[in-house]
């Protein structure tokens, strides 16, 4: 029996008194789905041969195809090319996409790297410029000095010192001065062999002998707390304008190098001696200092026995009428 076709079930092989003189059969057909699977491998097979029969034609030698059969199964080629064009397409797409975000994460890399070097890069330029101020205060006064950085107020002590990166082992000593690029700072009172305490000017227990310019009129700095520096003159009767120049005198029994910068005179205080006095600095931002290391002490002995020391004790000035 051929494929497809099957014996009806309950009926003989033979004729019978039904008056069916043959067998009956069913016709099972192929179903739509796989007609057009078939035909499609069909046509696939036939467009392959004809675009072997068009190498072939190309070929030295080669014949000329059929014109008419071209005009058939070229739009079969376009069908085909319409089918898998979409899905070499999607997958195309794909990778592109992959690609363009595997570019993107580079790019967003690189440009948080060139951030982080541009803030390196201005960080570094500050610092330089910090620097050359400081050798430039340190060529100004023309002493040997170690550098050093600030950490900030010792435990206990707020705004009276500050630690910095320098001790005993680079040659600090207690009585040093410490300065910055903007001028004085404040004296070494204490050090470890990698560390030193320094008191500022501002403290209240510090004292310098000090000149007011121009005019060169002599004084005592002291300080007063929270930030702030008080000029007692020698002479009450000086004459000294707001905004004059306050610098570091050299003292018996001092290493403090004469000429550096303390800060400008503002205004009076309470009378004709004393004047405000506003620090060329500010400790909170103090960063980069330097240690003179190699300032000579004066001769310690001052006029009638009084005597100095590394602390830089300076007598009262002279009351009103005394000089």
């Amino acid at each position: 029996m051929a494929a497809g076709c099957t014996r009806a079930r309950g009926l003989p092989r033979g004729g019978g008194s039904t008056g069916i003189t043959g067998p009956v059969v069913t016709v099972r057909g192929v179903g739509g789905r796989r007609r057009s699977q078939l035909g499609l491998v069909v046509l696939t097979l036939i467009a392959l041969s004809w675009m072997t029969l068009d190498l072939r034609a190309a070929a030295p030698g080669g014949g000329t195809p059929d014109r008419g059969a071209l005009a058939v199964f070229a739009p079969v080629q376009q069908a085909l090319a319409g089918v898998v064009h979409p899905a070499t397409s999607a997958v195309r797409w794909v990778d592109d996409q992959r690609a363009l975000h595997e570019r993107l994460d580079r790019l967003r890399d690189t440009d948080a790297e060139l951030r982080a070097a541009r803030v390196t890069n201005a960080d570094l330029t500050a610092e330089n410029r910090r620097l050359r101020h400081l050798m430039g205060m340190r060529e100004r006064i023309g002493h040997r000095t170690v550098g050093a950085r600030a950490l900030g107020a010792p435990p206990g002590d707020p705004g009276g010192g500050v630690l910095i990166t320098a001790g005993a082992g680079q040659g600090v000593a207690p009585g040093m001065t410490v300065i910055d690029a903007e001028g004085l700072v404040g004296r070494v009172v204490a050090v470890t062999a990698t560390h030193a305490r320094v008191e500022l000017a501002t403290s209240p227990h510090a004292r310098y002998a000090v000149r007011v310019v121009p005019g060169d009129l002599p004084g005592r700095l002291r300080g007063a707390g929270d930030g702030r520096l008080v000029v007692e003159l020698d002479d009450p009767h000086g004459a000294v304008p707001t905004g004059a120049t306050v610098v570091t005198r050299a003292f018996e029994g001092s290493a403090v190098p004469d000429g550096l910068p303390v800060g400008a005179v503002q205004d009076d205080v309470s009378d004709g001696r004393s004047r405000a006095v506003r620090p060329q600095g500010s400790a909170s931002a103090l960063d980069l200092v330097q240690v003179v290391v190699d300032a000579p002490a004066q001769p310690s002995t001052l006029v009638g026995g009084a005597v100095t020391t590394g602390a830089s004790t300076l007598p009262a000035p002279p009351r009103p009428g005394e000089r």
